[in-house]
């Protein structure tokens, strides 16, 4: 059975099996979802290597769409010619695919591809453009997937990772069915649920690298104040040594960030309202035992 309705006039079916042509001659639907599965997958794993050099504008979305469904159809990447729905719900008139895609993307660039955002607000923020898209939804098949693919990309733009394959296919289909309707909330939740912080990782080992695989990482806490040197910093992480631990800061958070240096003291203090700010440290006091340890560290570095 087709996954949209079938339409006479649609250009896209064929008629005898009433299914979508195909560049592999598959006349039965299961056969098809699992071929077209199959491939894109492959597809997938390669753009994760070689991803769409692109301006993350329509053009962008339809050259994904190509390198994942060109090894199954003639149009991939091509802007569907008919109208298409599921259920209630109808998705855009295609002749107003291309004129409305930058009510979408203009947006998303105006927030500057969703970078330097703490996780929660950029699920929040991914989640809506993901339903936004959805809404759009400017292929004949393949949207979905395209569309998450683009949404992964953001999201490694933006110093995170997002596993699709833990989002439950029921729980998905009704995430785009309440962000079609206006309310992202559930997507941005599934987004949430599965995502990596790669950055805070990168930071994490570069301060690791400096420092040691054992030492132990706490996130800065309120009210406190932590002095010590910088070990890493990425673009909305700090780690800083603390004693002989290590604290991780979230770099937004900080005033006087140009004194966040690898290899520098300083002093971040927490008063209130969230708000760290760093201060430059006079350097006549005792080294802490990490503190030692990374200034031997970098002492071997220089002898080699």
């Amino acid at each position: 059975m087709a996954k949209y309705p079938v339409h006479a006039q649609d250009p896209y079916l064929d008629k005898a099996s009433g299914i979508l042509r195909n560049r592999l001659g598959i006349t039965d639907q299961a056969e098809l979802d699992r071929a077209e599965a199959t491939l894109a997958l492959v597809r997938s794993l390669e753009l994760v290597k070689q991803p769409v050099d692109g301006r993350y504008d329509l053009a962008h979305l339809q050259e994904i769409h190509a390198r994942l469904f060109g090894d199954v159809y003639d149009w991939a990447g091509q802007i569907r010619t008919v109208d298409i729905s599921k259920g209630d719900t109808r998705f855009a008139n295609f002749q107003q695919i291309e004129s409305y895609a930058p009510e979408i993307f203009k947006p998303l660039h105006r927030e500057q591809l969703l970078r330097a955002l703490d996780v929660d607000t950029f699920c929040q923020r991914a989640g809506h453009y993901l339903g936004e898209l959805n809404v759009l939804h400017p292929f004949r098949e393949g949207n979905g997937r395209s569309i998450r693919e683009f949404v992964g990309q953001v999201a490694r733009g933006a110093g995170y990772a997002i596993d699709w394959k833990g989002v439950d296919r029921a729980d998905m289909i009704r995430a785009s069915i309440e962000a079609y309707e206006g309310d992202s909330t559930r997507m941005a939740s599934l987004i949430r649920t599965n995502i990596c912080d790669l950055d805070q990782e990168r930071a994490i080992d570069l301060a690791r690298a400096v420092a040691g695989e054992k030492m132990a990482v706490h996130p800065a806490v309120q009210g406190r104040a932590y002095e010590g040197v910088i070990l890493g910093v990425t673009e909305r992480y700090v780690v800083q040594a603390q004693g002989d631990q290590m604290v991780l800061h979230t770099k937004r958070a900080l005033l006087q960030t140009q004194l966040l240096e690898p290899g520098r003291s300083v002093a971040v203090r927490y008063p209130h309202g969230g708000v760290g700010l760093v201060e430059a440290r006079s350097g006549d006091r005792q080294m802490s035992t990490l503190e030692q340890e990374i200034e031997r560290n970098r002492e071997r570095g220089l002898d080699q």
